[in-house]
């Protein structure tokens, strides 16, 4: 096959929505995005449930839901032993669209996208994105190929958590502001040198520093969030416009770097509100309905808030090594601060009171190491849970806290399904800001409090700004288009509009392009698509095995 002699772009805008965007575009901080789209398409681009980076980015990179692709958390819960492990790039079960790219004979670069560490093989250049363990400088092990180390040094490196969040100081916030601008720059040079360098056919970049910023300076820029300090700093108000701003002037240089670009979209994968002032607790919820049973002295604070807090306080040099030679015993630390208060005889229901993720687990005997809940109950006792859940009311206002309770089989299927909680939850937002979900551990007072409005707000602890599912697609090229969208767009049809831009077929099962472009006969079309979709999933299996082997991850 005769390579396409334009590149593909796919940038990323880790959090990035249009509430943010739009006032931007309207004063003209965003120069660059506004003339893509005065040319192309644009739309609102929906994560899948519940708006989380690592199915969301999953879903963008392989066309399927993460019901298929299977990485559907920061972590894997095994209710045999009610413990987590912490998930990484060997958790996805489907090719990404840069596996596709390579196996066609094309180049492909992909920097700094989450979920992919430990890096693929099966790439011309890839750099692992922010899950990469702890890591103080560019190393071998989050590099493929890891010759790559050295010539990526000589550009700066590439600055994968430029701040801590896991405590934030006083002093935090003005310390956070040069570190995000400078990593963006260091990033935008290592993009250059790689376009330079690879002149790849399909390029993939993402930058986290729009999230980053959203999480913990939406207070400051916000004028009518709750969580807004009593004295605003006027600069402190206008740093997520100016970390905007700055990587609008990366995605130009970016572009520009790749010469002539047949497509390029930018994308993120959710997008972002404010936080309320009020803090829910669904497992004393979960008490005080009779479903969850805390053990006697069961709900003592452990000496961390989380296994993710604890390694925080150590330097960060210390903090790698933890990460990279007891990554069970962490998994074991954030286990027992989930769920190491319950007791499991008396509990029908639970919750890991992930505050991006509002869900409840049924206690199934069978599945659950001890499981209480007979199989010929599960359905009624899913009924109740979720009637009361949508009977919980706010202590303040008395409207409804839970919208909505989904059973996981309608928000997705496919084969990692049983992975997922039971219920899924969408919880109001009072006024335009979300609740707070926190741990109950350590708590014996209600399922509803307000939160310390004096905090800082670090991971873990509550921060001033919370992640929505609805993020931006923004497309513009030969073939494109040009106007809003008609409809929103999901995360998985992404995929198949980079194939296609590249002239190349998609597979059985990947979500149609949301974008008008000339695409080639799908793979399979007149086949069985089952069984070639089957084949394709061992042989590519099989193929990642061995690269995992080869890069020393695997015995």
């Amino acid at each position: 096959m005769k390579p396409p002699t334009k590149p593909v772009l796919l940038l990323g805008l880790d959090g990035a929505g249009w509430p943010v965007l739009e006032p931007l575009l309207a004063r003209g901080a965003m120069p660059f995005l506004a003339g893509l789209l005065g040319r192309g398409c644009w739309g609102p681009l929906m994560s899948p449930w519940p708006g989380s980076t690592f199915p969301s980015w999953t879903s963008i990179m392989t066309g399927v839901t993460p019901g298929h692709h299977g990485v559907l958390d920061f972590t894997e819960f095994d209710p045999a032993t009610y413990s987590v492990r912490f998930t990484d790039s060997r958790s996805r079960r489907v090719p990404a669209v840069w596996e596709r790219v390579h196996r066609a004979g094309l180049v492909a670069a992909v920097l700094g996208v989450p979920g992919t560490f430990p890096p693929d093989s099966s790439v011309d250049l890839m750099i692992s994105g922010f899950d990469t363990p702890v890591t103080t400088s560019i190393e071998p092990s989050f590099i493929h190929p890891p010759d790559w180390r050295k010539r990526l040094l000589g550009v700066g490196g590439f600055p994968l958590t430029p701040v801590q969040e896991l405590r934030i100081s006083p002093g935090w916030h003005r310390r956070a502001c040069p570190a995000l601008q400078q990593s963006i720059e260091g990033k935008v040079r290592v993009a250059e040198f790689v376009l330079r360098e690879l002149r790849p056919d399909l390029f993939v970049m993402v930058f986290g520093e729009s999230d980053t910023a959203c999480h913990h300076f939406w207070p400051f820029a916000d004028a009518r969030s709750p969580r807004r300090p009593a004295l605003t700093d006027p600069e402190m108000a206008g740093v997520i416009g100016d970390i905007y701003s700055r990587l609008d002037s990366a995605l130009a240089r970016v572009t520009a770097a790749a010469g002539d670009v047949g497509l390029v979209m930018v994308v993120s994968d959710h997008g972002f509100g404010g936080a309320g002032a009020d803090a829910i607790c669904l497992n004393r919820f979960l008490e005080r309905q009779g479903f969850l049973r805390f053990r006697k002295g069961g709900g003592r604070r452990l000496g961390f808030p989380s296994a993710i807090g604890a390694a925080g306080l150590l330097p960060r040099a210390l903090q790698q090594r933890l990460f990279r030679r007891a990554r069970r015993l962490v998994g074991a630390l954030e286990s027992r601060r989930r769920l190491g208060g319950i007791g499991w005889e008396g509990t029908t229901a639970y919750s890991e009171e992930l505050p991006y993720a509002p869900a409840v687990r049924i206690n199934l005997a069978g599945r659950e190491g001890r499981g209480v809940v007979a199989p010929d109950r599960y359905d009624a006792v899913l009924d109740d849970v979720g009637a009361a859940l949508l009977g919980w009311k706010d202590a303040r206002t008395g409207d409804a806290v839970v919208t909505r309770v989904m059973r996981r089989e309608e928000v997705t299927d496919g084969p990692a399904l049983g992975g997922m909680p039971d219920l899924l939850l969408d919880l109001a937002e009072p006024e335009g800001y979300s609740y707070v979900v926190a741990s109950s551990m350590g708590r014996n007072g209600p399922d509803q409090r307000r939160m310390n409005l004096s905090a800082l707000g670090a991971k873990g602890s509550g921060m001033g700004g919370t992640h929505r599912r609805e993020g931006i697609l923004v497309a513009c090229g030969e073939g494109v288009r040009p106007g809003r969208l008609p409809a929103a767009t999901d995360a998985h049809q992404v995929a198949g509009a980079l194939l296609a831009a590249l002239g190349l077929p998609a597979p059985p099962g990947m979500g149609e392009p949301p974008i008008s472009l000339p695409r080639p006969t799908r793979e399979g079309e007149g086949d069985s698509s089952c069984q070639r979709a089957a084949a394709d999933a061992v042989s590519w299996e099989w193929e990642r095995l061995e690269r995992l082997k080869g890069l020393g991850y695997l015995g």
